[in-house]
C-alpha cells in the first residue's frame, strides 16, 4: 500500500465492510466521505467525536486542529479531548512535554478542556520503515520520536431545531453551489516549507520565505464553519489529505450527486504555485488543512452575509444530476479521478 490515506477501495472492502455493530444513536457515523460521528444523546442534545494523528509537537497541533475542522463542517463546536501518545524508548522527555504543551496551548485557542488519553512506550515507535524494496538501503526512513492520536468530542453551534438545522450531505441536490473559503495546500506548502527551507531558499532567495508567511493556526476553519453553520448551509467539507480533488470527489460521492467545478475559480497562493512547480507535484491533490468547502442554494446570498462576518469565499462549482465530477479549465475538460496518494510524498 501507498503512504498516506487508506485507499477508497481498501477502506469500503476491509473496514467499512466489517463494521458489523452499530446504534440506534448514531446519525452519522462510518462512512466514505464522512469525517466525523454524530450521535443522537437525547431530543436536545447531540454529541460529534472526530479522530486524527501526527507525529512529533508540530504534528500534534494540526492533528488537534483537523480534527476541530472535522468537527466544524459538520456544525459542532470542539469542546473536549483526549490525546494519546505511543512513544519511542529514545525519546527524551522533554520531548513529551513539548508534545503536551503544543496540545494545551492549542485548545486554549481553541476553547477545549483536555478530558484524558492515554501514553505508552514501545519499541514499534521510531523503528526505521523499510522502502517499497525492503531493501534496506538509505531510502529507510524513521517513524519519529511521539506518535500522537487525537480524539475530539463537540456540541453543535445550533442547539435549537437540531433535526431542521443539521448539516447533511444526502440533503445535497443538484444546482446546489459548492463555495471554497481560504486557500488550498496550505498545510503541504507549510511542511514543504518547514522541510526544504534551505533548499526553497536557494532557488528563490531568502525574500521568497519571507512573504510566505504562513503558521499551523492558518489551517483551523472554525471561524468560517461556525458562520457558515449559523447562515443555514446545506453541507460542508473540511478539505485535508488529497487536496481539494479529493475532498470534492468525497463531496460528490457522498451526496450521490455529480459536480462541476471551475479550476480558475479555486482559491490558491502564487507561492504555492511556484513551489508546487518547483517539485513538479499537483497543488489541487496536496493538503489542504486551512481550506473549507460550503455547500448552499443561494452562493451569492451566502458570499455576502459570510462577507459580513469578515470571511471571504467564492463560488468554485455546482452539483450535477448525472454522477460525472468535472473540472473545466477554460475550455479543457478533465474529469477528477480518484487520489491513490497525497503529492506531500513525492516531496517528504
Amino acid at each position: 500500500m501507498v503512504e498516506g490515506k487508506i485507499s477508497e477501495n481498501v477502506l469500503k472492502r476491509s473496514i467499512l465492510k466489517e463494521i458489523k455493530v452499530k446504534s440506534d444513536k448514531m446519525i452519522t457515523g462510518a462512512a466514505f466521505g464522512e469525517d466525523c460521528a454524530i450521535l443522537n444523546c437525547s431530543d436536545n442534545e447531540r454529541m460529534g467525536v472526530a479522530v486524527s494523528e501526527g507525529i512529533g509537537s508540530d504534528g500534534a497541533k494540526i492533528a488537534l486542529i483537523k480534527a476541530a475542522n472535522d468537527l466544524a463542517a459538520n456544525g459542532i463546536a470542539v469542546k473536549y479531548v483526549t490525546v494519546s501518545l505511543m512513544i519511542s524508548p529514545e525519546c527524551e522527555e522533554g520531548e513529551i512535554k513539548e508534545v503536551e504543551k503544543a496540545v494545551n496551548d492549542e485548545c486554549a485557542v481553541l476553547g477545549a478542556a483536555i478530558i484524558g488519553g492515554h501514553s505508552e512506550v514501545s519499541p514499534m515507535i521510531g523503528k526505521p520503515i523499510l522502502s517499497e524494496q525492503e531493501n534496506g538501503n538509505d531510502d529507510d526512513r524513521n517513524t519519529g520520536g511521539i506518535i500522537v492520536s487525537i480524539t475530539a468530542f463537540g456540541e453543535p453551534f445550533i442547539k435549537d431545531d437540531l433535526a431542521e438545522k443539521s448539516l447533511d450531505k444526502k440533503n445535497i441536490k443538484p444546482g446546489n453551489a459548492i463555495l471554497a473559503a481560504k486557500s488550498i495546500a496550505l498545510e503541504g506548502a507549510y511542511r514543504i516549507f518547514k522541510e526544504k527551507k534551505d533548499e526553497i531558499s536557494a532557488h528563490f532567495g531568502r525574500n521568497f520565505l519571507d512573504f510566505f508567511d504562513l503558521s499551523i493556526e492558518d489551517f483551523s476553519v472554525s471561524k468560517e464553519a461556525r458562520a457558515a453553520s449559523l447562515l443555514n448551509a446545506t453541507a460542508m467539507k473540511n478539505v485535508s489529505e488529497h487536496g481539494i480533488f479529493g475532498a470534492l470527489w468525497e463531496l460528490a460521492s457522498a451526496a450521490g450527486c455529480g459536480l462541476k467545478a471551475d479550476i480558475k475559480a479555486i482559491p490558491v497562493r502564487q507561492e504555492i504555485i511556484e513551489v508546487c512547480n518547483f517539485y513538479d507535484i499537483n497543488p489541487y491533490a496536496l493538503k489542504s488543512s486551512g481550506m473549507l468547502l460550503i455547500v448552499c442554494e443561494d452562493a451569492d446570498d451566502m458570499i455576502e452575509k459570510l462577507k459580513g462576518e469578515g470571511i471571504e469565499a467564492v463560488k468554485i462549482g455546482e452539483f450535477t444530476s448525472d454522477n460525472d465530477k468535472v473540472i473545466v479549465n477554460g475550455e479543457d475538460v478533465r474529469y477528477i479521478d480518484k487520489i491513490k496518494q497525497d503529492e506531500i510524498f513525492k516531496v517528504l
